[in-house]
């Protein structure tokens, strides 16, 4: 466990980086950016790694590559970014060699994309075990990105990135088990992953373990726990969980049925062109409680808008019932 930073240690970490310790400046200064122990304060904090990092320290370097990159402390400047961020790369600094590679992936606003070089630095990092470089450099892999298509060597970096907990791997490895010819289809297995992925906060990965829990698919069904994860990813403002947390209320499952909450969930989701909450909606309107023919013809003419042949039926339907009342 890390030393808490008291007012004792802070002045400890002061008087040792006067008298040019490196790793007393680098612990201050992790301190000053993160406001661990003292006032956060991000011009000190690029000042103490500047000392350090021109001085060879690797750690140094990157966050200072990290502040440049991101104008923290020190004016914007992604052509000073790339610089730290070499010389730490160069020293065998992980995340470091992750963010170079990202910065030749992308290009960065001030290159052109070098997909061998950023091939290489996520390589480089991911034999470290960088969990961000071993998914980026799978995805390399699988692309045949600067290098030929390896689908089954991607695989086992998508492995290896989701056991060190980067959630987008697990989710990533969800959907492959689900859907990808790599494996085969495993839906057991892509459940568990989307599991972790879900535990982790990742939106799209709740959605998905509750579609499976709801629908009984790789794992037992379970209209409670679909609920649950439909939920904290509508909490998060995703747009088809909001309609099937909807879908839930409306219908009780896994909660007590609750038309008003359906509503105005479904009304969040349309809000955000979800087709299939602008469909409930009209139907809603047109068949439901509260029965307006000018609404139900709002929102089937939205859904139809957005491809669903269902909804242009109902609209010329709607609109039928309209001019026959006029």
């Amino acid at each position: 466990m890390a030393e808490a930073n008291t007012p004792q240690r802070i002045a400890d970490l002061q008087r040792a980086a006067e008298q040019g310790n490196l790793e007393a400046a680098v612990t201050l200064a992790c301190a000053y950016y993160t406001g661990d122990g003292v006032p956060e304060n991000s011009a000190k904090a690029a000042e103490l790694f500047m000392w350090a990092a021109k001085k060879g320290h690797a750690v140094a370097q990157y966050f200072l590559g990290e502040m440049y990159e991101n104008g923290e402390g020190v004016p914007q400047s992604n052509r000073l970014a790339l610089k730290w961020y070499e010389k730490a790369a160069e020293q065998g600094d992980k995340d470091a060699q992750n963010e170079l590679g990202r910065f030749y992936l992308t290009g960065c606003g001030m290159l052109f994309p070098r997909m061998s070089r950023a091939l290489y630095w996520f390589k480089k990092a991911a034999e470290q075990g960088q969990a961000e470089a071993q998914f980026k450099y799978g995805i390399m892999l699988e692309k045949g990105l600067a290098v030929d298509a390896n689908p089954k060597e991607a695989l086992r970096w998508y492995h290896e990135s989701a056991k060190g907990g980067l959630k987008e791997a697990q989710y990533f490895l969800g959907e492959i088990y689900r859907y990808s010819e790599i494996t085969g289809t495993d839906v057991a297995k892509a459940a568990r992953w989307y599991l972790k992925a879900a535990e982790q906060g990742h939106v799209e990965a709740q959605y998905n373990i509750a579609c499976l829990y709801d629908m009984g698919q790789g794992v037992e069904q379970d209209y409670t726990k679909a609920f649950e994860w439909y939920q904290k990813s509508a909490e998060q403002g995703y747009a088809l969980s909001q309609y099937n947390l909807g879908r839930c209320y409306a219908q009780g499952l896994g909660v007590e049925a609750d038309s008003s909450k359906a509503l105005e969930l479904f009304l969040e989701a349309a809000n955000q062109g979800e087709v299939h909450a602008q469909y409930a909606l009209g139907l809603y309107y047109a068949e439901g409680d509260e029965i307006d023919y000018k609404k139900a013809a709002e929102w089937y003419k939205k859904a139809a808008d957005n491809g669903d042949a269902d909804a242009s039926r109902e609209y010329v339907a709607v609109m039928e019932k309209l001019r026959s009342m006029e």
